[in-house]
């Protein structure tokens, strides 16, 4: 499988996770948890080409865009615990996405970074994540999404044709 095309999941578990996750009647404690639990997964499958396993000149980089990041980065964290974490914050001006806080690792160019997001609808916001990355040197970064709409995935593939985008499941 080419990991860089990888759009979705075909992952059962995953599947069953996500399903039990958009039902609206479940706690937050529950989402929280199958959060955590498909990020692991979709992580295992976003890094099957990380480079220098256990060579690594510096660690990778979790980069969860609020709210709904810092739940699937303590997913990532299980299986990477020596990753930096940063944050980014978007601002809503008129409906478009501008960086209000964006905090990240240093060196982001010696680093595999991967960018969280829980949900890409339109794509916006996640390019604008994307190009803070890019501005503050990132040279490998990686796209997981719990959910992602297919016009999301579009938007961002045309944005950066290069970034490997990996979803559980894609939505209407």
């Amino acid at each position: 499988m080419d990991h860089r095309r990888s759009a979705h999941s075909t992952h059962p578990l995953v599947k069953l996770k996500l399903e039990k996750l958009l039902r609206t009647n479940i706690s937050e404690k529950e989402k929280r948890e199958l959060a955590t639990e498909i990020t692991i997964m979709l992580g295992y499958e976003a890094t099957h080409e990380m480079k220098g396993l256990g060579y690594m000149t510096k660690s990778p980089a979790i980069v969860p865009i609020i709210p709904g990041g810092p739940e699937m980065a303590s997913g990532l964290q299980l299986i990477m615990p020596y990753a930096k974490v940063g944050h980014f914050i978007a601002s809503y001006d008129e409906g478009e996405p501008k960086e209000c806080y964006c905090k990240l690792p240093q060196r982001l160019g010696e680093r595999e970074t991967y960018l969280l997001c829980s949900e890409l609808r339109t794509g916006a916001t996640a390019i604008e994540a994307l190009a803070a990355l890019y501005s503050h040197g990132a040279q490998t970064v990686k796209l997981i999404c719990l959910t992602a709409t297919k016009e999301g995935v579009e938007v961002v593939r045309m944005a950066r044709p290069d970034l490997a985008i990996f979803a559980g499941m894609i939505v209407a």
